[in-house]
């Protein structure tokens, strides 16, 4: 047995389910903190993980979106159909300029809770708040640090994702979003963006709304940048997308086999990466 094989073997598979939005809230919060904590996740590098565009494949079939405010009751059940061994579910508020936010790690086999998270803060501190969250539920010897420290880009960047949710990201299929909702990503991504420059998951958001404009070239740039600070899965798959695009096979196929090699965890990779089309399935995928 490899001694990759024997990691994935021991590692926990773990599900973030946005917490629902309350009070003042405003659209797409539940996605920032999921965001956040699905972060520490992978930049702790020890676990399998499901990215929000594999939750909201599932979703789909069920008529739910990644906003809906009932989306905590269903986590467990989200959890089983995908197949993880644990789930972050919980709340966000906004109230009176300050947030609020309560996260609950749950064992899926049998809804024992295993972890909690409770921060408070001023409106600004987002960002920080979702980080130590994720840290509560997840703790790691070395921290990596908030995804950003403006409140304003972990926001905007959040709703650029709610916007290109949907969108299959295994390559050789065709961008499908309606214009208005690629439209709305742009704007939120380049506020993002220009909130924090250094903002890896605005950047690999705004390199998939240039993908879907035919801009391959310019998006495969933005993805590879995306990820130089920190890992963003986001960027991976934008940018073996992207060199699909430019017709690159063997530079898709190499963008999501770095990704994997980097993060062994990476379900939405190893799957692509595992597709017909692309390579042999890896014996060790999940």
């Amino acid at each position: 047995m490899s001694a990759l094989f024997a990691v994935l073997l021991a590692a926990e598979t773990v599900l973030v389910v946005p917490p629902s939005r309350k009070g003042e809230a405003p659209p797409a919060a539940g996605l920032a903190v999921a965001e956040a904590i699905i972060d520490v996740v992978v930049q702790t590098n020890q676990d399998r993980f499901f990215t929000l565009q594999q939750l909201a494949g599932e979703l789909d079939r069920r008529n739910l979106l990644l906003d809906d405010p009932a989306m905590p009751a269903h986590a467990l059940e989200l959890a089983r159909a995908l197949g993880a061994t644990e789930v972050v579910e919980g709340e966000v508020w906004l109230q009176e300029g300050r947030w609020r936010v309560e996260a609950r790690r749950k064992r899926v086999a049998d809804g024992q809770q295993i972890g909690v998270a409770r921060e408070e803060g001023a409106r600004g501190a987002l960002p920080m708040l979702a980080y130590k969250a994720g840290l509560d539920l997840f703790p790691v010897h070395l921290a990596p640090g908030p995804l950003t420290g403006s409140a304003a880009a972990l926001e905007q960047a959040a709703l650029c994702e709610l916007q290109l949710m949907g969108q299959p990201l295994r390559v050789g299929l065709d961008f499908t979003l309606p214009a208005d909702r690629l439209a709305a990503a742009q704007r939120a991504c380049r506020a993002a963006l220009q909130s924090d420059s250094r903002m890896g998951l605005a950047r690999a958001g705004w390199a998939l709304t240039l993908a879907a404009r035919g801009r391959f070239i310019a998006a495969r740039k933005q993805a590879k940048r995306a990820r130089e600070k920190r890992f963003v899965p986001l960027a991976a798959l934008v940018e073996a997308y992207a060199a699909e695009g430019m017709g690159d096979r063997a530079g898709a196929r190499g963008a999501l086999a770095e990704a994997v090699d980097a993060q062994p965890g990476f379900l939405q990779a190893r799957s692509y990466l595992a597709a017909p089309g692309m390579v042999q399935a890896d014996p060790a995928s999940p």
